[in-house]
């Protein structure tokens, strides 16, 4: 999938859907993943309708991305949110983590990038760069945050009038 997006191979078929659904329908499939974690995600998500005009499977493919980046990478306290700030949709995935650090942050959404300098956690250093590249076809943007060893990934759309 990344070779075709870096490519510009990659046809993103646009509509408008409501995000709030499609993150609560993406965030359920994760349910077992976070029990067997043993913990219990926080979740926040606006109560109005949230309309973007993207493709929707990319929008999936970007939350499934970033939610196996946390439980895969992350110790606990997982959060996941959906805001309106603004004309934007912004969507924060975050969790506690001992394998970030500040130096990371400019290199996370690079190609093959991995925290996992001994490699023997089978992360293929994809995934995030997949949600930046996929983000900002869709005219978004994505961020990665640092602070009291708290990581989180944060991806902006802008809002659709509906």
């Amino acid at each position: 999938l990344y070779a075709r997006i870096e490519a510009g191979e990659l046809s993103l078929h646009m509509e408008t859907f409501n995000a709030g659904n499609v993150f609560a329908e993406t965030i359920s499939m994760f349910y077992e993943d976070f029990v067997g974690k043993s913990c219990e995600p926080k979740i926040d998500l606006c109560p109005e309708p949230c309309w973007l005009c993207a493709d929707r499977q990319a929008f999936v493919r970007i939350l499934e991305n970033i939610i196996k980046n946390a439980l895969f990478h992350g110790i606990g306290d997982y959060a996941l949110s959906l805001r309106q700030k603004g004309q934007y949709a912004v969507i924060r995935v975050s969790n506690k983590t001992e394998s970030i650090s500040v130096e990371d942050l400019e290199c996370i959404f690079d190609r093959f990038y991995t925290t996992d300098r001994s490699r023997s956690r089978k992360a293929t250093g994809l995934g995030l760069s997949i949600v930046k590249e996929l983000t900002e076809q869709m005219h978004g943007e994505a961020v990665a945050v640092l602070e009291n060893d708290v990581f989180s990934i944060e991806v902006q759309f802008p809002i659709q009038e509906k």
